[in-house]
This record gives structure tokens, C-alpha cells and sequence, in this order.
């Protein structure tokens, strides 16, 4: 057994002691040689894993004395609250260019201060346009620069998309479920019909994909082709390539939110627009996770049929995405510094997911599974119904590692919603996920030991 893995063990053992009452408030622990010996390694792994114990709130040290479990063992202590945010979307700051892309902001005001003063086009500055044409060739696509919209983050792109009518005069959307909270978000604000198609591990019922097409008004289908959020899953070449090839029979157009294209490291896995070249596919792509999300930044390829209503509700929506933000995202591109921090990241989260599907696999109960793919930032676990997600929500937020239940990505009265949990490693690094994941199985394996009388009795009444 691996040094890390008997790290692991020792933490769980005591969690489990203390969830169980077996070692009480007040109770010291075992020596740390007596641990070592215990559990075959060094003086050292037992040190620190009661070292994270403590910086949990889960016991206290004696100078000279030893550790002692604390008062209040269910719950870490309150300077560990949301001290690992497993619920986070934002990048993580470490990992974002604050000092170079404030050098091209100040550079992009110096020498463009002209365009600074005028609202400008509001389909994107061209000269930025023509960087992002060049720029989506690295994903598989090679779209004209007259097609490609600039856009204050591409919830605004989804937003408008949602909004506008379409040439084929439909009406209904299709989404994944479960799917990005965010298109839920813009469906229900914009009261347009939507339908959910399930999505597993396996990608989508084609069949079922080409019913909805042939017998629905659906106007376009919302697909996160990589990287889905919020299950981390990706579609399989196949299927991709299905996708746009029914599109095409149905006269339905395809929105794929490529959120997380910067962060794809194998250059086989194409958007689903690589196979179309936008002519059915809306293709929006943001910066948000690799750039910094306040710049409000994202692009969005739009078939030809689209550009003009777009540019109209565009028009309508803002004038036009901050110039000073697009003047300084294109010298970041055109500099190839864009290139250099795009490889950072990847390689920062993907060594994270890897920490993650590691942890997970020695530490979680049987009972609850994780999915995760090899990078991205989001993976999913998956509950047994005996552990309702919202109490499990409840009190993973209790115990400083919130996550976001999967209820949020699910239409109202979705029959196939599976109960579970998205997890994110974009603002946790490898010592941050060990340490929470522990915590995550100790809930989970205190939540699974009491029936759900006796967790309502312990709470005190439902949990709204």
C-alpha cells in the first residue's frame, strides 16, 4: 500500500471513530508511534494526518500531551467552513495571468485609446475577429471572421440564442439533462419550451435524439460536446458526427458551448462544429475559465442564416462588449501568450482531476461512485437513493466542502434525474481535494450508517 493511501486510512479511521462516538469529546487519540506501528509506516504519515484532522476542527493538540478529540466532532471547526470549495466554477487565482494581461490592458489603452471613445462595431472589433478565426483553427474549426461575434461572456451568447427567432421558424429547445444551469437559467427567464434528452456516460440515445428532431418543433439542441457540466463527460467521435449529420436532415440548429475547449488535450476529441463547419452548429466558446471571468469575454461562430438576427438582439443587448477588453485579449493572443497559459492551466487541472479520480477511488464508501473524466474541471458523484442529495448538500456544506447538487442542472420533473453531485477542482489543489474528499466519505459514511428518521431527528426537521 502506497504512503499516501495509508495517509488516507488513518484519517478515515479516525473519522470513523469519532462519527461512531467510540472516541469521545475529549478522548485522546492514539499515540503517533502506536498509529505508525498500527498501520506499518512512518511517524510521520501519522503526524500528518492528525495534523489535517486538527486543521479540520476535528481534534485539538496538548503540547507534550498528544491529540484529543474536540467538543463538537460532527462538524469542523468554523475557520475550516468553505475552506475547499468543491461548488466553485471560477478559476482558481494562482492560476490566472493577472501581471501579463494587466500589462496588455494598459498597453491596449495607450495605444488604442481612440477606440475607447466610440462604442464600436457591436459584432466584435475586427481586427480581435480576425485573431479568433485564427485562433478557432487550433480546435478543427476555420470559420470566417464575419461570422464570429465577440460576446460579453457566453451566457450572453446563450441568452440571445434562446431569445431570437430562428429561420426555421421553431420554437422549442432541446437540452441535455442533466445540463448547465445557466441555459436552464435562460430558457426560464425568456420563457421559451424546453425538453430534456438524458445523458449518460455512453453520450445520447441517438434514436431518441432523431425522434425529438422528426416530431418537435425544436429549434435548437444545447450540447456541451466536452467536458459537460456538469458531469465532465465528452461525446465520442460517432456520436459527434451523428449529431451534426441529423441537425443537417432536420433543419434544426445545434448550440454547442465549447466552455472548456482551451482545456482539451487530446487533438483527436474535435467539436462537434468540426464536423459541420457552423453550417448548422452555433459554435460559443468563453474565456472565463482560462482568462479572467470579470473581462467578459467569449466568441460565438454562427451560421450565416443566424448573423444578421443576432447582430440585431446583440445591438440591443449592449452596444457592443467593452473594447478596452477586446483590444487587450487580442495583442494577448496575437503576443502568443494566450498559447503559453492555455498549456499552464491544462496541465494544472488535469493534475488535479488526476489527484481527484485517485483519492476518490481509495477513499469513497462503495455506495457513492465517482465519474470523471482525464482533465476538465468538473466530475460527478453519483448517490444511492438512501442518500437524498440535498441532505447530502446540507451537510458536506456544513463541513467546509460544499458541492452543487445535482438538482440544479434538471429540468422540473425530469423522470431519469439520478441523484447526485458535481464536484470541481478549478480553485483546489492536490492537498486541498485529499483533505476534502476525506471529509466528503466521512459524511458520507455517517449519513449512510442512520436511517433517514434518525438524520430528520438529528437536524431537527426538514431541510429546505
Amino acid at each position: 500500500m502506497q504512503e499516501g493511501s495509508k495517509y488516507g486510512n488513518i484519517v478515515r479511521y479516525a473519522l470513523d471513530r469519532i462519527g461512531e462516538g467510540a472516541w469521545k469529546a475529549g478522548a485522546k487519540l492514539p499515540s503517533v508511534r502506536a498509529m505508525a506501528e498500527r498501520n506499518g509506516c512512518s511517524v510521520n504519515t501519522v503526524l500528518r494526518a492528525y495534523e489535517a484532522l486538527q486543521s479540520e476542527g476535528y481534534v485539538y493538540a496538548k503540547p507534550k500531551a498528544g491529540f484529543f478529540v474536540a467538543a463538537d466532532p460532527d462538524r469542523p471547526s468554523p475557520r475550516a467552513t468553505a475552506a475547499i470549495p468543491f461548488d466553485a466554477a471560477s478559476p482558481d487565482e494562482s492560476a490566472m495571468p493577472y501581471k501579463e494581461f494587466f500589462e496588455y490592458m494598459t498597453k491596449a489603452v495607450f495605444q488604442r485609446r481612440g477606440a475607447l471613445f466610440d462604442y464600436g462595431d457591436p459584432q466584435g472589433l475586427p481586427s480581435l475577429r480576425q485573431a479568433l478565426a485564427k485562433h478557432l483553427q487550433d480546435v478543427g474549426l476555420f470559420v470566417d471572421e464575419r461570422r464570429i461575434f465577440v460576446v460579453s461572456g457566453s451566457q450572453q451568447a446563450l441568452q440571445l440564442l434562446v431569445s431570437m427567432p430562428f429561420p426555421n421558424g421553431k420554437t422549442h429547445v432541446l437540452v441535455e439533462q442533466p445540463t448547465y444551469h445557466g441555459m436552464l437559467r435562460a430558457l426560464r427567464t425568456a420563457n421559451v419550451p424546453a425538453i430534456g434528452l438524458e445523458r449518460t456516460e455512453s453520450g445520447i440515445d441517438l434514436e431518441r435524439l432523431e425522434r425529438h428532431f422528426q416530431s418537435n418543433p425544436i429549434k435548437l439542441f444545447y450540447t456541451a460536446s466536452r467536458f459537460h457540466n456538469p458531469t465532465g463527460w465528452s461525446y465520442a467521435k460517432s456520436q459527434r458526427e451523428s449529431i451534426a449529420r441529423l441537425a443537417r436532415k432536420y433543419d434544426v440548429y445545434v448550440v454547442e458551448d465549447d466552455y472548456l475547449a482551451d482545456l482539451e488535450h487530446d487533438s483527436r476529441n474535435e467539436p462537434i462544429a468540426a464536423n459541420d463547419g457552423c453550417d448548422r452548429i452555433v459554435y460559443v466558446k468563453s474565456f472565463s475559465k482560462t482568462l479572467l471571468p470579470g473581462m467578459r469575454l467569449g466568441l460565438a461562430a454562427l451560421p450565416p442564416p443566424l448573423v444578421e438576427t443576432f447582430r440585431e438582439h446583440k445591438l440591443c443587448a449592449d452596444f457592443g462588449t467593452s473594447s478596452l477588453s477586446q483590444n487587450a485579449l487580442e495583442l494577448y493572443l496575437r503576443n502568443g501568450l494566450f498559447d503559453v497559459h492555455r498549456k499552464s492551466v491544462r496541465a494544472t487541472y488535469r493534475d488535479r482531476m488526476t489527484e481527484l479520480i485517485r483519492v476518490c477511488r481509495e477513499t469513497l464508501p462503495t455506495q457513492v461512485t465517482l465519474d470523471a473524466p482525464a482533465g476538465g474541471i468538473f466530475a460527478s458523484l453519483f448517490l444511492p437513493k438512501t442518500l437524498p442529495e440535498a441532505e447530502f448538500a446540507r451537510a458536506l456544506g456544513a463541513a467546509g466542502v460544499p458541492m452543487v447538487p445535482g438538482e440544479r442542472f434538471f429540468l422540473p420533473g425530469f423522470p431519469e434525474a439520478k441523484p447526485l453531485m458535481r464536484i470541481s477542482v478549478i480553485r483546489a489543489d492536490e492537498a486541498a481535494i485529499r483533505r476534502g474528499v476525506e471529509l466528503v466519505a466521512a459524511e458520507a459514511r455517517r449519513l449512510l450508517r442512520t436511517t433517514p428518521k434518525e438524520r430528520d431527528e438529528a437536524s431537527g426537521g426538514h431541510w429546505i
